[in-house]
């Protein structure tokens, strides 16, 4: 794991269920990644209403089918699975690829026994399993168990963690440094150091410096 003076390791959320979720929080429940962008941008200008509809979690398949057909990049995180709402799963944190129809990757914790446990699925029915904690995890505890997962590109030779894996495989297939830039957005409503610090790992390495 990288180092940075400036990053709070320790930083843990109180709890993943707070009694009233602030609308950052709404926000993060929103599945697709272009309407949680906008949410994102309206909530920067402080224009988002908290009755807003764009805070609906999942869109009704026909409105989805509908987005998506208009343009396939408006299919990212739509597709996510439901969150298990007998378990209290919320999504704590996701991935967002700019690809051609945003492939997204939600990281989400829910109650068991004494304890929590954690996953992350994309939209294409795969699941991965984070371990459990007794209480929130640490950020440098949600890092570390990000960056050990293997979501499937080791035996390709690429680096399995997160977000490097993603970008050298596109590199891999001719698409150029410059677009891969923005490629990887790494965000979290519970941990706001989260995107800032996978934002220097989301350039490819051998631009990096």
């Amino acid at each position: 794991m990288r180092t940075d003076p400036h990053l709070d390791l320790e930083a843990r959320p109180e709890t993943y269920w707070p009694d009233e979720p602030s609308l950052e929080q709404r926000v993060g429940r929103i599945r697709g990644l272009y309407r949680r962008r906008r949410a994102l941008d309206m909530l920067e200008a402080g224009t988002l209403d908290a009755d807003d509809p764009i805070l609906t979690p999942a869109l009704r398949d026909d409105v989805r089918e509908a987005a998506s057909a208009t343009h396939p990049l408006l299919m990212g995180g739509e597709y996510l699975p439901d969150v298990e709402e007998e378990t209290d799963e919320v999504e704590i944190a996701r991935i967002e690829l700019l690809s051609t129809t945003g492939d997204t990757y939600s990281i989400r914790a829910r109650k068991a026994e004494g304890a929590i446990a954690y996953r992350m699925v994309d939209e294409y029915s795969n699941g991965f399993d984070l371990g459990t904690s007794a209480e929130p995890l640490a950020l440098g505890e949600l890092i570390a168990r990000l960056e050990g997962v293997d979501i499937g590109y080791a035996e390709l030779g690429v680096l399995p963690t997160i977000p490097e894996c993603f970008l050298e495989e596109n590199l891999r297939n001719e698409v150029t440094v410059e677009e891969l830039r923005h490629f990887v957005t790494v965000t979290s409503p519970f941990y706001r150091e989260l995107e800032p610090y996978y934002r220097g790992r989301s350039v490819p390495r051998r631009v990096a410096g």
